[in-house]
């Protein structure tokens, strides 16, 4: 039942930024693993399933509910840990309603030289390769989740190694 791995406040911009952060690890430390899509099934799930999270109100209440529990010093501001929430809540408690909101989905299967690789193959019309397919089908899961936050005004953010950005 967790809102994200990471909430982040940038409480300093204008318009002040919530960004809710999901992150899988790859199940692999081989360097030449492939593309997994069933492995950012999984996080963009979890980044869908909170999404109602990047309401401030909701977000505030779910994290003062929690405040006692074993991560109510999970807290950090400006590179300095805290003791409880109490700033943060307060913090959330004062921003008002006009936030830019993000989802931040960190996926590190996929490496950049095996991505390139893929979109190579595409770019040459190679369509009938297993790995294409599999690009493909993640190509499609993103660009439905992007929808369904951008249709929401949040914007979606997709982090893999070496900062590839399908």
């Amino acid at each position: 039942m967790e809102s994200a791995d990471f909430i982040h406040v940038d409480d300093i911009s204008d318009p002040p930024e919530l960004t809710l952060i999901h992150v899988k690890g790859s199940g692999s430390d081989n360097v030449n693993r492939g593309l997994s899509v069933s492995d950012y099934e999984v996080v963009v799930g979890q980044a869908i399933k909170n999404l109602r999270h990047v309401d401030r109100g909701l977000l505030r209440e779910k994290l003062a509910a929690n405040a006692e529990g074993v991560l109510q010093s999970a807290v950090w501001h400006n590179g300095q840990r805290q003791e409880n929430r109490e700033a943060l809540l307060a913090m959330l408690d004062g921003l008002g309603s006009h936030l830019k909101t993000k989802v931040v989905v960190f996926q590190p299967r996929v490496r950049r030289s095996v991505f390139d690789n893929i979109r190579d193959k595409m770019a040459n019309g190679n369509l009938a390769d297993a790995d294409v397919r599999r690009m493909q089908q993640l190509d499609a899961l993103l660009l439905g989740a992007r929808a369904d936050f951008l249709s929401l005004g949040v914007d979606f953010v997709v982090i893999a190694d070496a900062d590839v950005q399908p």
